[in-house]
């Protein structure tokens, strides 16, 4: 992920710039009066920066690869047989660590969210944990059936 800008670029600024046009820029005065709200659009925006690499970044890739056989050559490498998947899975979460806190700087300089040390750091530990969530649930076949895809998208998406 790191060695392509086309994809890091995009998914470690926009968060950050979504979060400060809408919630600072264009609704700022009504987030300032409502905490509640305000950290609700937060954790929005905090959760789709996470969401992005976790699926684009991981599962999406791995079964990609997965279909036109690469995984089976990856196999015939002398490394060990999980190492690939663990260093995707890796970088996917270091991603999500890192749009966490590009996220929280954002909210505490310009949004002025009051955020104290523990919960950034719950948060970030949280994001760690639900980056694996994205990455894990995405990890099918790249030519599925589209009706299954509908069906676990659907599931994926209004499940508690």
């Amino acid at each position: 992920m790191l060695r392509s800008p086309a994809f890091a670029i995009p998914f470690l600024c926009l968060p950050a710039a979504l979060y400060l046009l809408f919630a600072v820029l264009l609704f700022g005065a009504a987030l300032r009066s409502d905490p509640k709200g305000a950290m609700f659009v937060f954790a929005g925006f905090d959760i789709f920066g996470v969401m992005g690499p976790g699926i684009f970044g991981f599962g999406v890739v791995v079964a990609m690869e997965r279909e036109q056989g690469l995984l089976a050559l990856k196999r015939a490498l002398p490394m060990p047989p999980a190492a690939y998947l663990a260093a995707k899975l890796c970088m996917a979460m270091l991603f999500g660590v890192i749009v966490t806190a590009t996220m929280i700087a954002a909210a505490l300089t310009l949004g002025h969210l009051p955020l104290n040390a523990g919960q950034c750091f719950t948060l970030v530990g949280v994001n760690v944990l639900g980056g694996f969530r994205f990455a894990r649930s995405d990890f099918s076949s790249a030519r599925e059936h589209p009706a299954r895809l509908r069906l676990r998208s659907e599931i994926l998406f209004t499940s508690r």
